[in-house]
This record gives structure tokens, sequence and C-alpha cells, in this order.
């Protein structure tokens, strides 16, 4: 994230100096920036994960999520991807929200089925 920052937004930008403070800073600590990271974290025991992101979000890259999906399915952990095509990372198509709401729904009755 701070690579994708540093490159879209510039090296001095508000952008990278929040990402810097929030997240923290590669410079100084790069391994535990690796290790805090989720895609690392992944293993069988992983919970099932509902993975959704938008074809032309430019807030946060679309490697992220394939990094993600990458880890998962090398764990064997449970997963589904949900690409929002033709949409940012705001959802400002209502066709995208309701094809997210689908989703998280057939996602919910698959893994936490509600008895009859």
């Amino acid at each position: 994230m701070l690579g994708y920052a540093r490159v879209y937004s510039g090296g001095d930008s508000e952008v990278l100096r929040y990402w810097r403070e929030v997240i923290g800073d590669s410079r100084v600590s790069a391994d535990s920036l690796n290790a805090a990271s989720p895609a690392r974290k992944v293993g069988s025991r992983t919970a099932p994960t509902l993975l959704v992101y938008a074809a032309h979000d430019t807030t946060v890259p679309n490697s992220q999520s394939r990094l993600m999906e990458s880890a998962l399915s090398a764990a064997g952990a449970p997963y589904q991807v949900v690409v929002l095509d033709g949409d940012d990372h705001y959802l400002s198509s209502a066709g995208s929200r309701l094809q997210l709401l689908e989703a998280t729904d057939a996602f919910l009755a698959k893994y936490l089925p509600v008895a009859p």
C-alpha cells in the first residue's frame, strides 16, 4: 500500500504521510509491516473470506485483493471473490451495490446458515 501511495500520490504526499502514520513507515519497520499483513496470516484454519473489490478502484489497488486471494488459495482456505466491474472504491453504481448485497447474502447463507 505504501508503494502504491508513493507511486500514484508522490513521495511527499498527504496520502503517503497518512499511511505511514496509520500502518507504519516501511523505511523504519519493514519487518513489522510484513508481519502485520493479512495475506501473511492466512492458514488452513482461516475463516471463510469474501473478497470484494471494484475493477476501477483507485483508492486500494486490485493487487491487494489478488495477493489475498493467492494466499487463501495456497492455504486451502475457503473464499469467494466478487469483482465489481466498472465501479470504484465507493460503490458509486447502484448495480454494484446490489451485486455486493446479493453476493454477501449468498456467502452468509452458505457459511452461516440459519436453521428453518
